[in-house]
């Protein structure tokens, strides 16, 4: 795990931990799945690979060692590698302002590595400074809304950035009236375990893209097969835009699809391809979730130019 905030080394924890406490990480980590209970049969490599590395940025965190102390705060009391007060302020200062939460990207800059994200739960805006994402999500000049971002922030240095990996990134606008239903169960965030289990526990909305996982029973590599699921997936996506009011049609998703030049992120052109989601009747995570996840079937069984109209599942 490396942070995205230069001086701040996360990994010097996690080598500590590891040193004093013989297997640590795969302790945190099967607590930290006994928790969050993923069907590893939905889950990519990419997404197992993430778990391990979301396990051991809660270790480091949230959960209690000697004394109450965090993993970090017990680093910082020992100071195993002697590094000097400065090293240490900024990791106190890290573990001391953080939190987890849901977060509506509002705009982007590049060449500053900063995302302004607006926390759905509070209302309250965050300048986050950022390596990774911003270049590979984003488009330089992107105005307004541009995606669901569910994260750890912290603060050290005077500038908040991500510790970690994110827990999930969606490629879509969050409708007003979604934050407004989310800011009215009362402003309180999920706690970052709560917010990993939402996203890959049961019926977690990260995998949904996963055609094995939707449809274990569909043979997509057989073409009579393939056919009935592509009539099956176009009358469930009209009953999705009808039930939520999406402006984009199905017909429109097909060609966007099967004209993607072949370098395009699915992510990316899904965002096009849905638009804002505002004046539709999204209102819920789940409700999102659901959408995405017939999109990217989409994606995966529908014709491209780019494979000479052959889908992603038939190659």
């Amino acid at each position: 795990m490396s942070s995205q905030a230069p001086g701040v080394e996360f990994g010097r924890v996690i080598s500590f931990l590891k040193r004093r406490y013989p297997g640590f990480a795969g302790a945190a980590y099967q607590e930290f799945i006994a928790h969050v209970e993923p069907d590893f049969d939905e889950l990519s490599y990419e997404h197992v690979e993430r778990l391990h590395e979301l396990a051991l940025e809660r270790a480091i965190f949230d959960k209690p060692l000697e004394g109450g102390l965090s993993g970090i705060e017990l680093y910082c009391e020992e100071n195993p590698d002697r590094r000097g007060n400065g090293y240490l302020s900024k990791l106190r200062e890290a573990v001391n302002n953080q939190f987890s939460s849901m977060f509506s990207v509002e705009h982007v800059d590049i060449a500053a590595h900063r995302l302004e994200l607006l926390d759905v739960y509070t209302g309250e805006m965050f300048w986050v400074r950022d390596y990774s994402l911003s270049e590979g999500l984003f488009r330089e000049g992107e105005q307004g809304p541009c995606g669901v971002i569910v994260a750890r922030l912290t603060k050290s240095g005077g500038a908040w950035f991500f510790p970690g990996n994110v827990v999930a990134f969606y490629p879509v606008v969050m409708a007003d009236h979604m934050k407004e239903v989310l800011r009215e169960e009362g402003g309180e965030r999920p706690s970052f375990l709560e917010l990993v289990r939402q996203t890959y526990g049961p019926r977690g909305g990260v995998v949904s893209g996963s055609l094995e996982a939707q449809f274990p029973d569909v043979d997509f590599e057989d073409p009579e097969q393939l056919a009935d699921f592509r009539v099956q997936l176009a009358d469930r996506y009209r009953e999705l835009a009808d039930r939520f009011a999406l402006k984009a049609t199905w017909e429109s998703v097909v060609f966007d699809i099967a004209h993607e030049d072949g370098k395009i992120m699915p992510t990316e052109l899904m965002k096009r391809s849905l638009g804002d989601l505002e004046e539709t009747r999204v209102s819920t995570v789940e409700d999102l979730d659901e959408i995405l996840g017939v999109w990217m079937a989409a994606w995966n069984v529908m014709p491209h130019d780019a494979l000479g109209g052959r889908a992603p599942a038939e190659s």
